[in-house]
């Protein structure tokens, strides 16, 4: 798969997965917004669903100005602890991303622009003090199964739990890592999908309370 790009200018359609946040309104730990920027010299019309973990969903129509850009909070859609978003773009040339707000920070990517059979995740960690979530987005009308291993610094690691894992039909599965890979400095994914096609996303967070890391030198300093 390619990373994500602007579609040709004559595309009639594309579509894009943000694979996961919350959408609790305040307060939650990931809050999920999709921005759309419109390379074009006219505008644009995104419809953006909003789905959550049960399947409930909300359609809702974004104008995206000529060379510019328009933003949709998932929680002023639907509010649920998880969800994710499938962007469908009549016209123009329009890339989306995923922004995440919560209380220990802010992050911002691509969403993706296509789904898969394979998908890996790089970095993860589930120290003390961080928490790990594996966001897993079919928007498809077909159930999809997947296998997920993880490679982490003291060896490979596949839980009975995540073997044949299912992700109904239009919904969104937030799986907690941290609770089931624990106390590991390096964790790497790997999701492989038995059957259907699905997005994958992470939210990891810090909260300042992990081990202290010494310093070096003459004077060394403990930090949280």
């Amino acid at each position: 798969a390619t990373l994500p790009a602007v579609p040709a200018a004559d595309a009639i359609s594309t579509a894009w997965y943000c694979a996961g946040g919350s959408a609790q309104g305040d307060g939650g730990i990931a809050e999920l917004t999709a921005v759309m920027a419109n390379d074009a010299d006219q505008g644009a019309t995104a419809e953006v669903t909003v789905i959550d973990a049960a399947g409930t969903s909300e359609v809702v129509e974004v104008d995206i100005p000529a060379n510019g850009r328009a933003r949709l909070r998932a929680a002023e859609v639907l509010e649920a602890d998880w969800v994710a978003l499938l962007v469908e773009v009549r016209g123009g040339r329009v890339t989306v991303d995923r922004e995440v707000v919560g209380p220990l920070g802010f992050d911002a990517q691509p969403c993706s622009s296509e789904a898969a059979d394979q998908w890996w995740v790089p970095s993860g960690s589930s120290v003390r003090g961080s928490r790990y979530y594996l966001s897993l987005f079919n928007p498809f009308p077909d159930a999809a199964s997947v296998d997920i291993t993880f490679a982490t610094n003291s060896g490979a690691r596949t839980p009975v739990a995540l073997r044949g894992f299912s992700v109904p039909a239009r919904s969104v599965r937030v799986i907690p890592i941290h609770e089931t890979i624990t106390d590991r400095a390096a964790i790497a994914t790997n999701v492989t999908v038995r059957s259907g096609r699905i997005t994958v996303d992470r939210v990891q967070t810090f909260d300042g309370t992990g081990e202290d890391l010494l310093g070096t030198g003459d004077t060394p300093v403990a930090t949280p």
